[in-house]
């Protein structure tokens, strides 16, 4: 038996001990380890300086050691989940997080009862195990060749925002191994020609991303990022073939390169957003999309497409844009509007809110 195997047999075991006593799981018994055992991966959850009183929530809340994943992240994980710690955990929670941290944790991990009250609070439990997830499955988002670094930048802070951890990378060739570790997956605004940026995919690179999506993942595609994913558009020199990620065509918007504000229907409401030759979806019976939003001639200007247990979603316009984008030279600047929930919006469809 592997280590997680038998690490989850543990857990799951110590959960299912404590369930008997109550039909809302509230606590684990102590039963997996000694409080004298200190062993450094045991500080994940419960480092050893204990709990601290919050005077403004009024309750007692774990001091992280600033070395840990927890450390680093008590500054955003309320944010990540407000809700969380509101409900009462039932052991269906418990076993849901104690499937994921199986995978992950060191084989001498152990939890520690800080407290040596022989209970663990659950609700702090399952928030810890559902952030260290994230923590271990990352947002990637490319900066490379043809990339625009202002879109590549402002879609991190949207991921960030929306509880992700984040990584650039700039050779997709060598984001395979990468790809089975990560939860999302993110090609911005990018520069007018494509082609240096799909060159960098090699057959084995597009496979990969199509199992990533296939798997589970969530691809998100922005303007350039949303014209690769596509099988490809029409040109005068003929069809330009994409990298085909999911199975729509597209074709530009509006044939001028300037940036513009341009007024669309996101779901049903009129919005002002930031757009640059970014394109519109042309999908087929046999392929339908779930629409996001429409431009003003009807056509799609995002849209989510399922791929096997993921998904995908094509953005034409930037809902990324913050108002440093906005000049003079932007057409139609003064109807620009922060659009800053339409790009949440995207992080909650990506996790399946």
């Amino acid at each position: 038996m592997n280590a997680c195997k038998k690490w989850l047999l543990v857990l799951m075991v110590t959960a299912s001990a404590a369930a008997v006593q109550s039909e809302t799981v509230w606590g684990l018994q102590n039963t997996t380890c000694s409080d004298k055992v200190d062993l450094p991966q045991t500080d994940l959850f419960f480092p050893a300086a204990g709990y601290v009183h919050d005077a403004e929530s009024d309750i007692e809340k774990p001091r992280y050691s600033e070395k840990t994943p927890m450390g680093k992240l008590r500054d955003n994980v309320c944010a990540a989940y407000p809700n969380l710690t509101s409900k009462e955990p039932t052991l269906a929670d418990v076993v849901e997080g104690l499937k994921i941290l199986a995978s992950l944790i060191p084989q001498n991990f152990c939890f520690r009862d800080v407290n040596a009250d022989n209970q663990f609070d659950m609700a702090e439990v399952v928030w810890m195990l559902r952030k260290i997830a994230e923590l271990c499955n990352p947002a990637m988002i490319y900066n490379g060749v043809a990339a625009d670094a202002d879109s590549a930048k402002s879609l991190e802070a949207v991921a960030k925002r929306a509880g992700y951890q984040t990584e650039f990378f700039s050779e997709p060739s060598k984001i395979i191994e990468k790809l089975k570790t990560a939860s999302l997956l993110i090609f911005g605004g990018t520069e007018d020609d494509l082609a240096p940026l799909m060159n960098l995919f090699n057959a084995e690179a597009i496979q990969a991303v199509k199992d990533f999506i296939n798997n589970g993942g969530v691809y998100i595609g922005v303007c350039g990022g949303a014209f690769i994913a596509s099988e490809g558009w029409d040109e005068e020199s003929g069809f330009v073939r994409a990298l085909g990620f999911a199975p729509i065509e597209t074709d530009s918007y509006l044939a001028t390169p300037e940036p513009t504000v341009i007024k669309l229907k996101w779901n049903q409401a009129e919005r002002a957003i930031y757009y640059q030759f970014g394109p519109k979806f042309l999908p087929s019976p046999e392929n339908p999309v779930e629409v996001i939003a429409k431009y003003d001639d009807g056509s799609v200007a995002a849209c989510v497409f399922p791929s096997g247990k993921g998904k995908l979603i094509l953005v034409g316009p930037h809902p990324e844009a913050e108002a440093s984008w906005i000049d003079a030279e932007v057409g139609n600047s003064g109807d620009w509007t922060p659009t800053d929930d339409l790009s949440d919006a995207l992080m909650s469809i990506a996790k399946g809110k």
